[in-house]
């Protein structure tokens, strides 16, 4: 029992861990063919099969909204499944335990959503944090992690409530980056709000056919979707710079915006709540007196 591989995956305040199921190397240089996945079957339908499955160990301080959770991502468009508890009807015997591994079982439907009722084009398997309110965040030990139509009989526990609701932000990866040479003053209420993290935040909220990006067309800005990290590439000309669109970028008869860049809820954001921008950039250009800005 001891010797099967497994994945040890710590969560902090701010971040959950998982299992990536996209291409991790497609781009202009394969030629948009992915060379590079995780699994035999990248971003597959979970649909196909009736139950996930797997066994885990799990630790922290948990009560009545600090649980043990589990989620799914999809890359394009941008849908998250039901956030499930790892407890109860899901577990054999109701609940996990931080010393024994134990058998959790999933019906696939239960990860389904109205936005996303087929659960296809999976690209991320999120086991997830509490958030920034807990000092002490799960830490999951996950073996065996399959897609089945037979899965292992389990004794279940008490039946727990409806699925928890698709969150309004998804998780993220850490992304590696410099502390500020100086803490902030101030604590905000988020730690930070995520702008542009990957391919999928190129377009708006509602509607995948409009862009974010700010001379898109004109600029030939492109996205990359890159192993380590997703990026844009922005090459202005003598009269245009390009960039990044925030809020709403069109209402409809009711003066309800249908058309939203960005998780700020069709407004554009009050910046003077954070006290930093930041993010990771190359550079390239030689021209006397111009300087990147």
């Amino acid at each position: 029992e001891n010797d099967q591989d497994y994945m040890d995956i710590t969560t902090t305040k701010w971040h959950s861990g998982g299992y990536r199921m996209d291409c991790v190397d497609k781009g202009s240089h394969t030629g948009w063919q992915c060379w590079a996945t995780c699994s035999p079957f990248p971003n597959p339908d979970f649909m196909e099969w009736n139950f996930l499955t797997f066994e885990a160990k799990v630790s922290g301080m948990f009560d009545s909204i600090c649980k043990p959770t589990i989620s799914l991502k999809k890359r394009w468009p941008s849908y998250s499944s039901n956030v499930l508890a790892l407890e109860g009807e899901y577990v054999d015997g109701g609940s996990l335990s931080d010393t024994v591994w134990t058998r959790v079982v999933i019906p696939i439907a239960s990860l389904s959503t109205a936005e996303w009722p087929n659960v296809n084009g999976v690209k991320d398997i999120y086991f997830r944090n509490c958030g920034t309110a807990y000092s002490v965040n799960p830490h999951y030990q996950i073996r065996g992690l399959l897609l089945t139509d037979d899965p292992p009989t389990i004794s279940a526990g008490e039946v727990t409530t409806e699925p928890t609701p698709q969150p309004t932000g998804h998780p993220t990866t850490a992304n590696p980056t410099k502390s500020p040479s100086s803490p902030p003053t101030v604590s905000p209420t988020e730690p930070y709000w995520p702008i542009w993290n990957e391919a999928g935040d190129s377009n708006t909220l509602e509607d995948p056919n409009y862009t974010c990006f700010e001379q898109k067309e004109r600029l030939g800005i492109t996205v990359e979707d890159n192993v380590f990290q997703d990026y844009f590439t922005i090459r202005p000309d003598p009269w245009v710079s390009g960039g990044i669109k925030f809020g709403c970028q069109r209402k409809d008869a009711n003066w309800v915006c249908d058309r939203s860049c960005f998780p700020f809820d069709g407004s554009a954001p009050d910046w003077s709540e954070k006290l930093y921008l930041t993010f990771l950039a190359k550079v390239e250009g030689e021209s006397p007196g111009c300087t990147p800005s």
